[in-house]
């Protein structure tokens, strides 16, 4: 047996059957009957009733008709032991009523703003694109450079290249139509015939599963599909719910449980074969303990059961939930929602004889449980908000989705987001012609009358958009069910017990567009929201480009103003997450509000929870500040609430204070619509700025235009004229074809967009390394984005856009398209891909591949000469390519050793960049004292030097120079010259040129000058002792000092 909700397999709960299996003995005992011990071994195998966890409650339609009476006259015995244990007990026939909501008088509140997804119409602008990018490859308005022209009008141009082979295109031409009404003959032919459609191109068979049916890439996914069923096979279901009752006068229940259609089938068929007379009283409780059951008479179904049955569906397993309630609502109601109980049918009985193999014999009957549809249709526009529709001209409200077996919850979390916006979600369909719609089936007051509707013909249109193109796909109301009978991969969707289709023949018409169901296992919401919605596709870390929460409101308020449909998911696995929130999924962010809360200011946040998370009876649902069972909502009044679009009854919405929003969710996923050439207004009198011109060009790297990082001037380019002086904003999306179309599990091309400024008109881009002006990511995506203002244009020329891969050389032809988006009128022209390539100067030959360029000056002017790689550079180097003086090696890149540069030297011969340091202290003068040269040395000499006579010398050994070649002093023998701490450099001239230091003088005067004779000092002026004045003696004999003279005749005239 196997889960209908998520598929997996259901497990025997053994706790349960143990219990089932007591109560035949704990009834044997009520009854008065011998007690037995031995289990029901012969019994069939009990299971306990499956449930989804995240689905939330709905109360179902009462039967049709009202369930007999019990007749508790056959259960007399016990029925004071049932009344003992029901005492305790609380439960209601009744079920719980809606909770009343409470209005406040708004006192304390001021609501500043309201940002809302928008209905921002541009379908008619992108179907104009669509039909010139269609008529472009076959009747273009000009051709020009090899490339198909066609003007939409004086902003929106398609340029396509006449060598691109559209391999993708012709993929999605088998599987589409145009857009032009070509649909509706099939519905007009079928109703016409009264026939049902079945899409022979996507039958309902394993060839629609698998795009090889005999080589599939997930062969497990047949595994979970029991048949193909119609919808109009889903409107009416059967359930069987399995009675068994001891076989007694009692007759008490001792075990249910619910049958899958395969398995009752088997068991009607043994007892078909083999018919056993069965108590039409046992048939009569049986009945009305399913109807019981069904109807929430919790009471009134616990007087039928045993004991321990009883005290079994009283537990509480799950959540806050009996055993009651997990059998009866869970797993049977709300398993078969959104369709609705209808009535229970008569059972059919088999006869378990236990008495030979020692247990008590039973009776089990079958009983049928009949479910039914009210109604189906695309969309329930019955579930529309009237205050919504007004205020914020969103309509569908938010409902529950849920991805199947297929790992597809990509397309519904972009179904979720496309939702937001009830005009984008409407466009997804093609509208009928007057002559198809019904005008029953058409919700009154609808704000789309020929919107598509449930037809019994089985014909359905989804519109989709690849490569600017829209393409229809007609699909059949064929959906793979499990052996549960409900949708095995996606899942209805709908209320008020009415079916709503659309979320299904979407993800059918997307399998249907890349060839089966397997090839859209995976996948990112960005781009699935571009191929229903036609927009630029952006994804991005929402803490990475906003560094704060003021930054990423204001991000997110601009993109929703602009018309963007946003949303919001968690991708980080190892983050722990609130309950009601899950990772990875998405939600559509539907509103920002901004307003004051007695004083304080916050900004919350409305998301669309389409996950079937959490109801008011469900604790999964997210409770958190500003939750919707948030008591702040009380102090709101009415009117304050409709402005917000906040409800208080369950509308599958969450709302979060933005600061827990921004702590929650790392990624941002927005579809951008950038094709609105009209200024118009966001709701608040604020314009939201056109794209004033569109360029979409599309062409391949194949050969010689796949050039790579390394070739870049080989890759395609197209030259953007911008006459505005400054505001121009620039936005490059660059698309390469989608790896479904291969089944590739992963992009192989690294791709991005590439600008260049100062080009010349329709000549190719060659140098561009000095004129980059911005380079997009390379990435291995289907798609990335480069935005960036442009700076007013030099002289008028144009920028350059070139589409690049990052290897070169690629050996698969890969085509391209890019589309340009600019806030100012803007025009674009083709470059040929071959016409314009740069020519080698030595052989002449057009450069398709890697070359190398050189520079030199001729003539006074630069020239740039560029030769191919090999041969060509050897032979233009012996020509061209001037030799070092130094190293006498050739001036060019030598990796690791020479850079290329080199300079001129004033004889018109040329030196290495690394040779030239070599060459200056060779040639260069000398130091008259090291004998260096006279040049700039790191750590030695910084170029400086002194002339001196007979030379230079370095500034550095002018110190050491000087006291090599300075005149000694006569008293010291040093140099004269200034020594720091023992001369000043001043001196004395004495005869001969001789030199004394100035501090050496007075030592110098005292070695030279005469001597007194009669106290042999120099005869010189010293203060204090010697005023300079002597006697010069009359014999010859010497000099006497003038203080001296009185002693020395004294002395002389002595007697002897």
């Amino acid at each position: 047996m196997f889960c209908g909700e998520c598929g997996h397999r259901w497990e025997p709960d053994e706790i349960a059957s143990a219990r089932f299996c007591a109560d035949f003995a704990a009834s044997a005992n009520v009854s008065y009957n011998p007690p037995h011990a031995a289990p029901l071994a012969a019994a069939p195998a009990l299971a306990a009733p499956a449930y989804d966890p995240y689905a939330p409650p709905q109360t179902p339609t009462p039967p049709s008709e009202p369930p007999a009476a019990v007749n508790l006259e056959a259960a007399a015995p016990v029925t004071s032991n049932i009344s003992k244990l029901l005492e305790n007990l609380s439960v209601s026939s009744k079920p719980e009523g809606e909770r009343e909501e409470p209005d406040g008088k708004g006192v304390g509140v001021n609501i500043r703003q309201v940002v809302r997804a928008r209905n921002m119409d541009s379908l008619t602008t992108r179907m104009e694109i669509s039909n010139a990018v269609e008529r472009t490859r076959t009747s273009p308005m000009e051709q020009s450079e090899g490339y198909n022209v066609t003007k939409v009008n004086d902003t929106i141009t398609v340029v396509q290249s006449e060598r691109a082979d559209p391999v993708e295109e012709r993929y999605y031409n088998q599987r589409t139509l145009p857009d032009n009404g070509e649909w509706l003959q099939i519905l007009r032919k079928n109703r016409q015939a009264g026939s049902k459609f079945t899409d022979p191109q996507f039958p309902p068979d394993a060839s629609s599963i698998f795009r090889d049916a005999n080589n599939p890439k997930y062969p497990h996914l047949q595994e979970y599909i029991w048949k193909w069923k119609r919808v109009t096979d889903f409107f009416n279901e059967t359930a069987y719910v399995e009675i068994s009752m001891v076989d007694d006068d009692k007759k008490l229940v001792c075990s249910m449980s619910i049958k899958s259609p395969a398995e009752a089938e088997s068991i009607l068929e043994v007892i078909r074969q083999n018919p056993t007379p069965i108590d039409a009283e046992f048939l009569r409780i049986a009945k009305e303990a399913v109807t019981t059951g069904v109807s929430k008479r919790k009471r009134d179904h616990l007087l039928l059961l045993t004991k321990n049955m009883i005290v079994h569906m009283s537990e509480f397993v799950q959540d806050g939930l009996q055993r009651f309630e997990l059998m009866w609502e869970k797993s049977l109601l709300e398993h078969y929602k959104p369709l609705a109980f209808a009535s229970v049918g008569e059972g059919s009985g088999y006869r378990l004889d236990g008495s030979e193999a020692g247990y008590v014999s039973r009776v089990s009957v079958l009983v049928p449980v009949y479910f039914h549809a009210q109604g189906t249709c695309l969309f329930d526009r019955s579930r529309e908000s009237k205050a919504a529709s007004t205020v914020s001209g969103v309509g569908i409200g938010p409902g529950d989705m849920r991805a199947g077996r297929l790992a597809d919850a990509y397309v519904f979390g972009a179904l979720s987001i496309l939702s937001t916006s009830q005009l984008a979600l409407s466009q997804v369909f093609p509208q009928l012609s007057d002559d198809l719609v019904r005008p029953d089936r058409v919700e009154l007051g609808s704000a789309f009358p020929k919107e598509q509707q449930y037809n019994e013909e089985g014909v359905y249109a989804v519109r989709f958009w690849r490569n600017n193109r829209c393409r229809v796909v007609v699909v059949d109301d064929y959906i793979p069910c499990s052996q549960y009978g409900k949708p095995v991969f996606g899942s209805f969707t709908g209320s008020n017990s009415k079916f709503e289709i659309w979320s299904l023949l979407v993800e059918k018409a997307y399998a249907k567009l890349h060839g089966g169901y397997e090839a859209i296992v995976g996948g990112q919401e960005s781009y699935c929201l571009q191929d229903l919605y036609g927009g630029v596709p952006a994804r991005y870390k929402l803490q990475d480009k906003c560094p704060n929460e003021e930054a990423g409101w204001q991000t997110l308020t601009s993109a929703l103003q602009a018309g963007s449909l946003v949303g919001c998911s968690n991708e980080d696995m190892a983050a722990e997450l609130p309950t009601g929130l899950r990772k990875t999924d998405a939600y559509g962010i539907m509103k920002l509000v901004e307003l004051d809360y007695q004083g304080e200011h916050t900004r919350l946040v409305q998301l669309r929870n389409s996950w079937s998370i959490g109801t008011h009876q469900q604790p999964e649902k997210w409770k958190g500040s500003w939750s919707n069972e948030d008591p702040k909502w009380h102090s709101f009044s009415r009117m304050q609430k409709v402005e917000c679009g906040f409800q208080f009854r369950e509308d599958q919405t969450y709302w979060m204070d933005f600061s827990a929003f921004f702590c929650f969710f790392t990624t941002i996923i927005e579809s951008r619509n950038l094709y609105n050439f009209r200024s118009v207004p966001d709701g608040i009198g604020n314009p939201v700025t056109p794209s004033l011109s569109v360029h979409i060009v599309t062409g391949e790297w194949n050969g010689i235009t796949s050039g790579g990082r390394d070739a870049m001037h080989l890759n395609p380019q197209v030259q953007l004229f911008s006459p505005a002086t400054n505001g121009c904003n620039l936005i490059v999306h660059l698309e390469q074809p989608s790896r479904r179309m291969k089944m590739e599990p992963e992009y192989t091309s690294y791709i991005a967009p590439v600008v260049v400024k100062n080009g010349e008109r329709q000549q190719r881009k060659i140098d561009l390394s000095q004129d980059v002006v911005a380079t997009g990511t390379f990435i291995s995506n289907r798609s990335c984005i480069l935005e960036i203002p442009l700076m007013p244009a030099e002289g008028g020329k144009p920028f350059v856009i070139i589409p690049a891969t990052y290897d070169g050389h690629l050996p698969y032809q890969l085509g391209f398209n890019m589309t340009l988006f600019t806030s100012k009128p803007t025009a674009v022209v083709p470059v040929s891909d071959t016409g314009s390539l740069p020519v080698c100067c030595i052989c002449q030959k057009a450069l398709s591949g890697t070359f190398r360029t050189f520079s030199h000056e001729k003539d006074g002017q630069l020239k740039v000469d560029r030769v191919c790689q090999g041969a060509c550079v050897d032979a233009y180097r012996e020509r061209n390519t001037p030799v070092c003086v130094d190293c006498h090696q050739r001036i060019e890149l030598v990796e690791g050793r020479f850079s290329g540069r080199m300079f001129t030297l004033p004889d018109g011969s040329s030196v290495h960049a690394e040779c030239i340091d070599a060459y200056q202290i060779r040639t260069s003068e000398k130091c008259i004292h090291c004998g260096h040269a006279i040049a700039a040395i790191p750590g030695r000499f910084d170029g400086k030097y002194y002339q001196v006579g007979g030379g230079k010398c370095h500034g550095e050994c002018m110190e050491a120079y000087q006291l090599a070649t300075a005149q000694r002093c006569v008293q010291c023998s040093e140099p004269v010259i200034k020594i720091a701490g023992r001369f000043d450099g001043r001196f004395y001239k004495i005869e001969g040129e001789r030199l004394v230091h100035f501090e050496c003088w007075e030592n110098y005067q005292q070695s030279v000058a005469p001597k007194c004779v009669h106290c042999a000092q120099a005869i010189l002026q010293i203060p204090g002792r010697f005023d300079g004045r002597f006697y010069d003696l009359a014999n010859g004999t010497g000099k006497v000092h003038f203080e001296c003279w009185n002693s020395y005749q004294t002395l002389a005239n002595a007697p002897k």
